[in-house]
């Protein structure tokens, strides 16, 4: 016989526990609990007590809790076993104990079907707990992620912000294995907040941060980066909602999303991750390659989208990155890693040929000439992808409502800071479908002479219509289906003449191309400053050549292991 049960869910949570320094239980008898009960008896490093009663159980705990200045976990069968520990719950609540309830129950598929000793414990009175979980019966690797950090959040939050007591509702599988001897592949998440001692970053890693949806840095938030860069030679991966302008901003979609070519220069020892969600899809790949994953973020929540997070610092980025580069230090401006990065980055922009007329070729075209003291709305999905290929040579303020991704905001948010800035000229981008989802906000009498919309309209969804989309493959590629209900084709989207007599008859000016030479034509006339009405320019481009495009910029470099991939595929298809 092993130590620990076969059950993953109790491995995981057991080895958190002894990664926090928790030791004292207060066991009430049962069967549900008995996988979980019989691991901590074998470990032998816990220190175990007996109580029969649960709302005694709680209460010894909040005794224990409170003259020792420890945690305390308490453990009970299912049924109405675990109803018991609200009053003693409700103490620790009130003491900010930091008391862990660890209640077992039946898997969580029989809630609502008749089935014997099952409690719903989904809800719970507000005063009796900081956070509640339940913890899935492990069966595959999404189970061990979600058990992973539920558990983590959970056993972390009995010490934050002065702490209190917390629920992790735990099945069983009912598995009378117990031959697991090591938990040491368990992956533990620690929160460190101010006047916390903080994890040393040893050695000579390779070092990354990572920037999601943020806010415009500070002056000062960037000079920290770049100190923190400079001592441990590392770099900034950014997309276009990242508004990192420092030394070491490297943006490497066109190198990560290589079909046929997987470059290792990204694979970094430790990732900090700064920021909200990703305006660029690519960028999990990134994260995943990562060994371990810092999250830096005031709010302190474990945000692992990575599914390699390790450690949440709850601080201003700020005051991190002040302490791990030192305010005062003098420190040798190291750069030989974003250097290297660069070079192959530009050497695959190098290999780019001519590109269909396309939103890619669009932004190829506009990126260069764009009027830096102008502000940029992208829309999501397939133009914020095709944006991000290309990188501005100069700080420039770029935007997308990445926070849910939804095409329903774009032309009002346009709107909504146009009103803020009216001085200051607000570009958009966007595809047929975002446009016509709310293009009657244009008519708003507060409109005024700064808003800048340019229309890729291809009739319908073309973000369904790229060669790597999961409709398109599920469709064998047909447009025409397509096009019945899954990417809305021959909608408003088809009417040539429509955005036309709108934006005409609300006072806008109207400028429109179907080709790359009237587009060349129009786009100086579109970037200028000095123009008297609001304009939208509508550009007309094809599916097929929409995604021709997007598969061109991501098969220019070969490696012998993608070349192999792609020869197989065409053999022997899918």
């Amino acid at each position: 016989m092993g130590k620990y049960s076969d059950e993953r869910n109790v491995q995981i949570l057991i080895a958190v526990l002894k990664a926090n320094g928790i030791k004292k239980v207060v066991v009430s008898p049962g069967a549900t609990n008995v996988s979980f009960v019989v691991s901590l008896m074998n470990d032998g490093g816990f220190e175990m007590y007996s109580a029969v009663d649960e709302r005694g159980a709680a209460y010894i705990a909040c005794g224990l809790a409170s003259e020792s200045q420890e945690p305390v976990v308490i453990t009970c069968t299912g049924a109405t076993a675990s109803r018991n520990y609200f009053p003693g719950l409700s103490e620790a609540y009130h003491r900010k104990l930091p008391i862990i309830a660890v209640t077992a129950s039946q898997d969580f598929t029989r809630c609502g079907n008749l089935s014997p000793q099952y409690i719903d414990r989904t809800e719970h009175p507000k005063d009796t707990l900081r956070m509640s979980v339940q913890v899935p019966v492990v069966r595959c690797d999404e189970d061990e992620y979600e058990a992973t950090l539920k558990i983590n959040k959970a056993v972390s939050e009995i010490k934050r912000r002065g702490g209190g007591p917390v629920l992790i509702d735990l099945p069983t599988a009912h598995n009378n294995k117990f031959e697991t001897n090591d938990l040491s592949d368990v992956r533990v998440i620690k929160r460190y907040t101010y006047g916390d001692v903080l994890p040393p970053i040893q050695g000579k890693p390779k070092v990354a941060v990572i920037i999601g949806n943020h806010k415009q840095f500070s002056q000062r938030l960037t000079d920290a980066v770049d100190r923190f860069c400079a001592k441990y030679d590392g770099i900034v991966i950014v997309d276009h909602s990242s508004h990192y302008w420092g030394k070491y901003r490297v943006l490497p979609t066109i190198c990560s999303t290589q079909e046929m070519y997987r470059t290792n220069l990204l694979n970094t020892d430790l990732l900090i991750h700064l920021g909200e969600e990703h305006g660029d899809y690519y960028s999990d790949w990134i994260g995943t390659k990562a060994k371990e994953v810092w999250r830096v973020s005031e709010d302190g929540e474990m945000r692992d989208p990575f599914k390699k997070l390790t450690s949440v610092f709850e601080m201003k980025e700020e005051f991190f990155f002040n302490i791990y580069a030192g305010e005062n230090e003098n420190i040798p401006s190291q750069h030989a890693f974003r250097d290297t990065v660069m070079k192959e980055i530009n050497e695959i922009y190098d290999l780019i040929p001519e590109l269909p007329f396309s939103n890619i070729w669009i932004a190829q075209h506009v990126i260069p000439k764009f009027p830096s003291d102008a502000c940029l709305e992208l829309g999501v999905s397939n133009t914020m992808r095709a944006w991000t290929f290309f990188d501005f040579k100069k700080e420039t303020y770029v935007l997308a409502n990445t926070g849910c991704r939804g095409i329903d905001g774009a032309v009002p948010t346009l709107l909504g800071m146009s009103l803020a800035n009216p001085d200051k000229l607000h570009f958009a981008v966007m595809g047929d479908l975002t446009f016509f989802y709310s293009f009657n906000v244009l008519g708003n009498r507060h409109v005024g002479k700064n808003i800048r919309i340019l229309l890729v309209n291809n009739g319908c969804g073309e973000e369904f219509h790229n060669y790597q989309h999961r409709a398109y493959k599920v469709l064998n590629g047909d447009h025409e289906k397509l096009n019945q209900f899954v990417a809305a084709g021959g909608h408003t989207g088809t009417k040539k003449n429509l955005v036309r007599h709108f934006a005409e008859d609300i006072g806008f000016e109207y400028l429109t191309a179907s080709n790359k030479d009237e587009f060349n034509k129009n786009l100086d006339h579109f970037l200028a400053p000095d123009n008297d009405r609001s304009i939208i320019f509508e550009v007309f481009t094809d599916v097929v050549e929409e995604s021709k495009a997007l598969k061109t910029i991501r098969s220019l470099k070969l490696d012998s292991k993608g070349l192999l991939k792609g020869t197989i595929k065409t053999i022997m298809g899918k």
